[in-house]
């Protein structure tokens, strides 16, 4: 029996022609000389935003990436994550799609590692729609945190479906964050057709002019977007995104290199990061917030290589598990995969 489609086994080969050179790049912006600096009225907080993007599946340490156990481990190391209330783990989205520990599985191993990782949110990626809408309601029930999209309609009714959670306010460190999440508009053209034709993927400033108030309104201080969007399209954005009181904005989807920056105007800043594909780096804000004033007193951003580390036990323990699995079903079959080896050869 076909456990999984050819397209599905040899996705990966695909994904890594997007692949480059790991760098780390660090850009700050300082306001204050001491963000801990309560003189003067302020009572700074910090926050500490870890990013992912276009994961793709590569959960375990292979030859293009060091993987998930390594990643935490370094988040533990050289970060200081020990899962305390002043840091937020964020993906931009394409969380499965990739090798065979991924797609056999539909996405539930890699599900399984983000919740040992706890992340607090990703973004809805064009290919989370990959194995269907239902395998993503189903990805949902399984996560521990939610799957964010505000511009995702109903083509019949213009509301958002069930799958699409627009935003969440988290309480971090005593500071109301609204997180929002975009989808790609080219998500139709970037995944199978028949999974969204029922829904259409509006502009980014309409979706975000339709939710902000709202956000405002339920309590949001300190305004997070998690887009998987490019780099070019985050770049347009960032004048409008400054004007409606957005602090940072994270991206994905094109697998390209990003430097993270903090653009200025005289409305404010904007940091703007992304992490390559594959977990082969992270990227970083750092933020100090002045509860009393409702404002930020300093940020900082940084890209961070996923090299050599000491792996962290716990998430090494789950992705073996997974591989195991992933062993036992590629050797049950092994006559099929030979054979479509073959046609490729």
């Amino acid at each position: 029996m076909q456990i999984f489609k050819k397209s599905w086994f040899f996705v990966f080969i695909i994904i890594l022609c997007s692949c480059s050179k790991n760098n780390t790049y660090n850009n700050k912006s300082i306001v204050s000389e001491d963000p801990n600096n309560s003189i003067g009225g302020k009572d700074p907080r910090k926050i500490t935003i870890l990013y992912t993007n276009d994961e793709h599946g590569w959960i375990e340490k292979s030859q293009h990436s060091n993987g998930a156990a390594n990643m935490m481990g370094l988040w533990r190391d050289k970060q200081g994550y020990d899962g305390d209330e002043s840091y937020l783990i964020l993906s931009g989205g394409d969380n499965w799609l990739g090798p065979p520990i991924s797609n056999l599985f539909k996405g539930e191993s890699v599900v399984d590692v983000m919740n040992t990782m706890e992340y607090d949110a990703s973004a809805i990626g064009n290919h989370e729609f990959e194995f269907n809408v239902y395998n993503l309601y189903s990805r949902e029930e399984q996560a521990n945190f939610p799957y964010l999209s505000a511009n995702i309609r109903n083509k019949t009714n213009d509301k958002t479906p069930p799958f699409a959670t627009p935003y969440i306010l988290m309480d971090i460190n005593d500071i109301m964050i609204g997180i929002i999440g975009l989808s790609t508009i080219a998500t139709p053209n970037t995944t199978v057709k028949d999974y969204v034709k029922d829904y259409e993927f509006i502009d980014y400033t309409t979706a975000l002019d339709d939710i902000l108030p709202q956000m405002k309104l339920d309590g949001a201080e300190l305004l997070i977007v998690i887009a998987h969007i490019c780099y070019s399209e985050l770049i347009d954005l960032a004048p409008i995104l400054i004007d409606m009181g957005i602090s940072v904005i994270c991206g994905g989807h094109c697998h390209r290199e990003m430097i993270p920056q903090i653009i200025t105007s005289n409305k404010g800043e904007l940091a703007i990061i992304q992490a390559k594909s594959l977990m082969q780096s992270y990227a970083k804000v750092e933020i100090s917030y002045d509860i009393i004033g409702k404002e930020i007193i300093t940020m900082d951003v940084s890209s961070h290589v996923n090299d050599e580390n000491n792996p962290d036990h716990k998430v090494e323990s789950v992705v073996s598990y997974w591989r195991e699995k992933t062993d036992q079903l590629l050797s049950a079959n092994s006559d099929y995969i030979d054979h479509e080896i073959e046609k490729i050869n």
